[in-house]
């Protein structure tokens, strides 16, 4: 499968390449035509010193930790602790013809404190809350 853009068309493989390079001199070195470059652009590859400018990474389409509310099944209740991080996809991928999916996604269960609280607060109990992990990402998904 190939996208054009302006009127050039780039192969998909070439996309799911560069999903795994991660700062601009592994970019330059495996993808761009060194004779394209001016030589004045070798300065691209190295690290930015004393610049006004941050050089940007790329966040590729990973697992990542991801904050996720514990809601209590009755509102009235109060739980420990509120919020807990599981793995979820994150990131972006190299063409917005691509995007990350999960490949498996898999149920936790998490086991929570549960607390009343009159002048102080007090044990009421333990309750489990399901949440859904979506452990793996498969970069070269299509959308």
């Amino acid at each position: 499968m190939e996208f054009t853009y302006l009127s050039l068309q780039v192969p998909m493989d070439f996309y799911r390449q560069l999903n795994n390079i991660t700062d601009i001199s592994e970019f330059i070195d495996k993808f761009i035509d060194p004779e394209s470059l001016d030589p004045k652009w070798e300065n691209l590859k190295r690290p930015v010193e004393r610049a006004a400018v941050v050089r940007a990474k790329a966040a590729n389409c990973i697992p990542e930790n991801s904050v996720v509310d514990l809601t209590p099944l009755n509102p009235k209740n109060n739980y420990f602790p509120r919020c807990t991080r599981v793995k979820r996809c994150g990131g972006c991928c190299s063409t917005q013809w691509m995007s990350c999916q999960p490949t498996k996604i898999e149920v936790i269960n998490f086991q929570v404190y549960r607390y009343c609280y009159d002048e102080g607060a007090k044990f009421c109990g333990l309750d489990v809350i399901p949440t859904s992990a979506l452990d793996y990402v498969d970069e070269n998904q299509q959308n």
